[in-house]
């Protein structure tokens, strides 16, 4: 093991000493699938408590940091969007309505995903937007029969935009996205409702989709970030149609559905 800083400052509580050394030590020295030291080793480089390093070892595993098995070496985990993305999941859980605000945040996010895949995609990222597109299809097709389909539609959206990010080729992007997977599965639930409000089909929706695939694959990145431009203005339109009249359309909302053929709302 590395050596250790030297013993904990005033004022600082045994816990926090141990969780800024440990911190460190996962972080800036050792690898994801790393073991960490037994806890009696830990505890006398630290000069604290076994019980002191146990509760430290149960904070880093809500951070996400290390994973915990009972009778096994704490391992280091890889980076992941597991804390982010319950803190959001949360926040929407209480108030529905911020789904609009996630939809302003996806503008931002997926218009460069979308223009980055367009421009770094490998074939394999491609393979896996058409799989996603594929099943997306299947579970529309399930849906029309009466036969359910939502569920599966819904899981499906998310592995499209997975894998947009994916292929983006920034992974602090994709970390992002993928930390919006469970707020964006409650979005997609209001946007499925308020299509149909519209009087619009899944049909629609799932066309909008196999455009920015299409123009990802045709390596047209203005055509990508247009299409899924267009593709979240009129998500957003199906949700505000979804929690009602009070919810005032924004700029993006009244004007997306004249958008659908790859022109950026203006």
């Amino acid at each position: 093991m590395p050596p250790l800083k030297p013993p904990r400052a005033d004022g600082v509580t045994a816990l926090d000493h141990v969780l800024a050394e440990l911190d460190r030590l996962i972080v800036d020295e050792l690898e994801p699938g790393a073991k960490l030291p037994a806890e009696g080793e830990l505890a006398t480089r630290l000069g604290v408590s076994r019980l002191t390093i146990r509760e430290a070892m149960k904070v880093l595993a809500g951070q996400d940091l290390v994973e915990l098995r009972a009778g096994a070496r704490a391992t280091v985990k890889a980076p992941s969007s597991v804390v982010l993305s319950r803190h959001l999941d949360v926040f929407i859980r209480r108030d529905p309505s911020t789904v609009l605000e996630l939809s302003e945040l996806r503008m931002g996010l997926e218009v460069q995903a979308a223009s980055l895949a367009a421009e770094r995609a490998t074939p394999a990222s491609v393979i896996a937007l058409e799989n996603a597109l594929v099943a997306m299809r299947r579970a529309a097709n399930h849906f029309a029969e009466g036969v359910g389909g939502e569920e599966a539609y819904h899981q499906a959206d998310l592995e499209f935009h997975e894998a947009l990010a994916v292929a983006s080729g920034n992974r602090m992007l994709a970390i992002v996205l993928t930390s919006l997977e469970d707020s964006m599965r409650a979005s997609f639930v209001h946007s499925f409702r308020g299509q149909f409000a519209r009087g619009s089909t899944l049909a629609d929706r799932l066309g909008l989709h196999e455009r920015v695939a299409e123009l990802v694959t045709a390596r047209d990145v203005r055509g990508a970030a247009a299409s899924m431009t267009t593709l979240l203005a009129v998500s957003e339109r199906d949700i505000r149609a979804s929690l009602g009249p009070s919810i005032p359309l924004t700029a993006s909302g009244p004007d997306a559905e004249t958008h659908q053929t790859g022109e950026p709302p203006r």
